[in-house]
């Protein structure tokens, strides 16, 4: 059994804002809009 920690779903390029915008509804909150969230959360500290 993989321990979580060891396993990245992170991707590996973060979308930019146009990128976001132009993604379907049903990418809603995948893990490349969860990660540019995440990133933009980090920014605003």
């Amino acid at each position: 059994m993989a321990n979580k920690s060891n396993v990245s779903n992170h991707p590996t390029k973060l979308l930019s804002v146009e990128e976001l915008l132009a993604m379907p509804d049903n990418n809603y909150m995948n893990d490349a809009q969860l990660a540019f969230f995440k990133n933009r959360l980090r920014e605003l500290e």
